[in-house]
């Protein structure tokens, strides 16, 4: 019956009870991201600071009973942030085996963390997981003649994805030693060409095939 919001300007998480009025405030900096416990008190914090100009950090907080603690009883150091504003993902799943974070951010690949009272330990890094690297994945569009999609990041770096028994990003050409850059694409089938649109350029258009 309780909604918990990030209120970022003024510094602090915000607790309303089930008639909209303020119930309780956690003074907090940089609040981004909140999950709560499905069976206890426990709170899950991220906060998160730093844009393009300026570098900052996440980290991933808890605080142990969200009705009375006002600092946290684990915090944990998750990456840098400069480049990126987007928000973070945050989500808490109950097991036969206890309790699992899930955390994710543009610049940081999808971690678990089990939550082990006085402690979150890592339990899985995507990052680690498989052999792809591919951050920051922005816009796709799809070939319906063969079924391939082409993918570009935040930085104009364009992947194709054609085998999907065994898919790969597959760093996107002009010839062997010029990589095709671009933020936003377009497949025409008929004609068999890709668009693609690079920062503050002309749209270019290529040989799909």
């Amino acid at each position: 019956g309780h909604v918990f919001v990030c209120d970022r300007q003024n510094k602090r998480i915000l607790i309303l009870d089930a008639s909209a009025k303020i119930h309780r405030e956690i003074p907090l900096e940089h609040p981004d991201a909140i999950a709560v416990h499905p069976k206890s008190k426990a709170l899950y914090v991220t906060t998160r600071k730093g844009h393009y100009h300026a570098g900052g950090d996440l980290k991933l907080l808890k605080f142990n009973d969200w009705s009375k603690d006002a600092t946290p009883s684990a915090t944990v150091p998750l990456c840098p942030v400069q480049a990126y504003d987007q928000p973070t993902q945050l989500a808490v799943a109950e097991s036969a085996q206890g309790s699992y974070l899930w955390v994710a951010y543009t610049a940081l690949p999808a971690r678990i963390y089990r939550d082990k009272g006085a402690e979150l330990e890592l339990v899985k890094d995507f990052y680690e997981a498989g052999p792809q690297r591919a951050l920051d994945l922005q816009h796709m569009v799809a070939d319906p003649k063969t079924g391939a999609a082409y993918i570009s990041d935040g930085w104009g770096s364009c992947f194709r994805v054609a085998d999907w028994k065994a898919p790969q990003f597959v760093r996107c050409m002009q010839d062997a030693k010029t990589p095709l850059r671009a933020l936003s694409l377009a497949v025409d089938q008929r004609g068999r060409h890709l668009y693609g649109h690079a920062d503050r350029s002309p749209v270019a258009r290529y040989k799909l095939d």
